[in-house]
């Protein structure tokens, strides 16, 4: 991960926020739904902790009751995000790996895309500044349930939000799907993150 430098950087931190607290029905929270994913939070931290020198990992639903203050920031956070980037812009700048030269992935985004966090949202600059952040990555991930105290979703889908404070040009990787498939495990949705970061 040193050698590939991706989001990591000798001179500041990246922060990778997994978000899976979301439920498919009008986007709403569910704390039970949320509770129940954390059989995955080792599984996920395997994968993606492995230089906690440069990377902060936060797992959302780990935050509950331990870290409430700190909660309310990333919440904060998540929502900016999703304030500032419509699907527009996901369509417009999104991309398969950082590093991939696939036609068409290497165009630059219409000027009106070209968003910078610390500049549309400056309230951030001091938070960001104070943690020694200059990389976020969010990955959003939405499930749906058949029934609210269900085992497994019926449906599932994520987004990753990738911005440097230093690049004016934001990055996003969606879940590709085809046919009938309506979900993906776990470990092929961690798989598809990790190659658009590191490979």
């Amino acid at each position: 991960m040193l050698k590939k430098e991706k989001i990591l950087s000798p001179k500041a931190r990246a922060l990778f926020v997994y978000n899976n607290t979301s439920v498919y029905q009008g986007f709403k929270f569910d704390y039970y739904l949320s509770l129940k994913r954390k059989e995955w939070n080792e599984v996920i931290k395997e994968k993606f902790t492995k230089d906690t020198a440069h990377v902060d990992f936060v797992l959302v639903n780990e935050l509950f009751g331990s870290r409430p203050n700190y909660l309310y920031d990333i919440q904060k956070l998540i929502h900016t995000v999703f304030t500032l980037y419509s699907e527009d812009d996901i369509e417009a700048c999104k991309k398969i790996r950082l590093t991939s030269h696939f036609a068409g992935e290497e165009r630059e985004p219409p000027q009106w895309n070209k968003k910078l966090l610390l500049i549309y949202a400056p309230e951030w600059y001091s938070w960001f500044k104070e943690r020694n952040y200059s990389k976020l990555f969010l990955v959003d991930v939405i499930y749906q349930y058949p029934k609210m105290d269900g085992a497994e979703e019926s449906y599932n889908n994520y987004t990753g939000y990738y911005l440097d404070v230093n690049q004016d040009r934001p990055y996003f990787r969606d879940a590709a799907r085809s046919g009938f498939k309506t979900k993906q495990k776990e470990k092929e949705i961690h798989n598809e993150l990790y190659s658009f970061l590191y490979e």
